[in-house]
């Protein structure tokens, strides 16, 4: 702007003066938006929009030339876009009022006006800081010369340090309780934990589990439940059918016992959880969503919420805020140091619950034998019975007792050895249907499919056709078979 002091023009002063253009700006604004103008609306106030670009371009680079008088007109702008938002606030009660709604437009353009100026005070703010920059490894080359500054700087980084060590400690006394997990490396934590857990994959349902014991896996019960030949499905990518189910159906947990051992991967159990503390953090591990996920175990964080009783089940459950997701479940729940304090049960809205182990060895004795793993067919009852016991031995990899259903004329070629490295990937048989073909006395139609553990992904196979059976040695067995695949089959086959 002009030096207004010394204008002896006062009329001249007021169309030069940046009050005039903004009133100028907030009528053409308040006129650009009544209704007779509202096609135009937006070409007008771009015009007038540039006009105070053009203007304050012009002005402001002429006279910013002192950094007092650059804050000067930095304060007086944010006292006129208070001002604005002052004025526009209580306009906006009065809109009705002619007076007010000209009032808010000039609020508007004083808003405008601090946009466009902040743009053009960014040049000369930036020369500042540039020259800054340049000036500071001198600055600090003087400083650090000062040899007291020096020593003073070194002992306030002492100290400084001992205070952030003093901090983490009291942070770690208030979120667990103790200082018994300091010495604990939480990656080390999920790393060892995550490498540790099992996906347990059936027919109906999958999830996840952990090894109590070598040869023995924790999981839920609704996991197994129903299945007649859960595979376990080790973090190197094999697959084991269990040796024995144990369930423990009040308390939905279930004990998987398999032939191999495995004490590398035995997770320790916490006796006591009764020192944790409300917001300590607890670990999840799992596999969500199942097998539609490829890969490695998922962890989940959260904090220890409280302790609570659920109706229909006898253990106690941990509450956190960790965002279980199905699949989940069974997996362990772990503190700091890599204790497992609860099983991943239940989530509901953000809010999880954990089966408490510390009451797991108190619940031993209440672990009964399943009998899910019995196969009640008798190949020997029909042709129909034969062609599900065949498929079932497989689904639970029972290869002998498959092998055994095979007639003498179908063993003439292949052996033991050729007929099971057919099927060295399959993990589960579902039949879908089986019945006997009709004006047929050995022959039986069927449907089934099958779930194969291929590169640690779970692929599924659909088949159909005939099974021609021979009463051989009181069984009825497979003879000859003309079984295709069935590509991408649509919803109705399954119900055919």
């Amino acid at each position: 702007m002009a030096n207004y002091g010394k204008n002896k023009n006062p009329i001249g002063w007021i169309f030069r003066s940046r009050l005039f253009l903004m009133l100028l700006l907030g009528i053409i604004i308040f006129f650009s938006q009544n209704k007779t103008f509202s096609n135009t609306e937006m070409d007008i106030d771009i015009i007038s929009a540039l006009f105070l670009c053009i203007y304050f371009a012009v002005n402001e680079l002429r006279f910013l030339k002192h950094i007092k008088k650059l804050i000067l007109k930095i304060a007086i702008y944010l006292l006129a876009v208070f001002a604005s938002y002052f004025l526009q606030d209580y306009a906006n009660k009065l809109q009705s009022i002619f007076f007010w709604s000209v009032v808010t437009n000039i609020s508007q353009a004083l808003l405008v006006s601090f946009v466009v100026l902040l743009f053009w005070w960014i040049i000369p703010l930036f020369k500042i800081l540039v020259k800054f920059v340049k000036q500071l490894p001198k600055f600090l080359y003087k400083i650090f010369q000062n040899k007291k500054f020096t020593y003073s700087l070194i002992i306030f980084l002492i100290f400084a340090y001992i205070f952030s060590v003093e901090y983490r400690l009291y942070r770690l006394y208030s979120d667990t309780g103790g200082y018994s997990q300091f010495f604990c490396s939480e990656n080390s934590t999920k790393n060892k934990t995550k490498n540790s857990v099992v996906r347990i994959v059936g027919a109906l349902s999958e999830g996840t589990g952990f090894f109590v014991k070598p040869d023995e896996v924790l999981t839920n019960n609704h996991v197994i439940e129903g299945e007649t030949s859960p595979k376990v499905i080790l973090p190197n990518g094999k697959f084991l059918i269990p040796k024995k189910i144990e369930t423990y159906k009040d308390g939905d947990l279930a004990i998987i016992t398999i032939s191999e051992s495995h004490p590398e991967l035995v997770l320790n159990i916490l006796d006591s959880d009764s020192n944790l503390v409300a917001n300590e953090t607890i670990i999840a591990v799992g596999f969500p969503l199942g097998t539609d996920i490829k890969g490695e175990a998922t962890i989940l964080q959260g904090t220890f919420q409280n302790f609570r009783d659920l109706k229909g089940n006898d253990l106690q459950y941990i509450q956190t805020n960790i965002p279980l997701v199905e699949g989940m479940s069974g997996g362990p729940a772990v503190d700091r140091c890599g204790n497992v304090v609860g099983v991943n049960t239940l989530a509901v809205s953000g809010t999880s619950f954990l089966i408490r182990m510390s009451q797991f060895g108190q619940a031993w004795s209440r672990f009964t034998l399943s009998d899910q793993t019995q196969v009640r067919l008798d190949p020997g009852k029909s042709p129909q019975e034969a062609v599900e016991a065949y498929y079932t031995f497989l689904k639970v990899r029972d290869m002998k007792s498959g092998f055994d259903l095979l007639s003498q004329e179908y063993l003439q070629k292949t052996d033991f050895s050729e007929w099971t490295s057919r099927f060295p990937d399959v993990i589960d048989v579902s039949i879908i249907n089986a019945q006997m073909v009709e004006n047929s006395k050995d022959t039986v139609f069927v449907k089934f499919v099958t779930s194969n553990w291929n590169n640690n992904d779970l692929v599924r196979h659909f088949y159909e056709g005939t099974w021609q059976t021979i009463f051989e040695n009181g069984k009825y067995k497979m003879l000859k078979s003309k079984i295709i695949e069935v590509i991408s089959p649509d919803d109705f086959w399954f119900y055919e």
